[in-house]
């Protein structure tokens, strides 16, 4: 996958085996005549410490795929989204040290897409049609 094509919420694997979720892309404006690698900062979800994995214009991103389905939003409860997954029979929670506001203007019950590693979450986004609300939430694995 090219560098440009990395969003929000992907796992980007790093040189030295890092599982990094990607919150921060700094990189160029796709011109041709700018060679700047594109860096992805987020936590190894391996570790939680905060990696950055550096990708040359040239080189394409590794990037883990992360199964996705759709679940149910609870509640915020002691700084987790709480979230119903039908599929596993169970409520789990996303870790989160500061959500966006939208969160706390979902309904209980709202469906959201959760990205899972490992078996748990790890980012949601709200389908688009709740408005306003594409943004997504990450959180560390636990």
């Amino acid at each position: 996958m090219s560098p440009f094509e990395v969003r929000y919420g992907m796992v980007v694997v790093g040189d030295g085996g890092e599982h990094v979720l990607v919150r921060d892309i700094d990189g160029p404006i796709p011109v041709a005549a700018c060679w700047a690698p594109f860096r992805f900062t987020g936590p190894d979800l391996r570790t939680g410490f905060t990696r950055t994995v550096v990708v040359p214009q040239l080189r394409a991103a590794e990037v883990l795929p992360l199964p996705e389905r759709v679940v149910e939003f609870v509640c915020r409860q002691g700084g987790e989204l709480l979230l119903w997954d039908a599929e596993a029979g169970e409520v789990v929670g996303l870790p989160q040290a500061g959500h966006p506001a939208w969160v706390g203007e979902l309904a209980p019950n709202t469906p959201v897409v959760a990205r899972f590693y490992k078996g748990r979450p790890v980012w949601v986004s709200v389908p688009d049609a709740v408005p306003g609300t594409s943004d997504g939430v990450g959180g560390d694995a636990g």
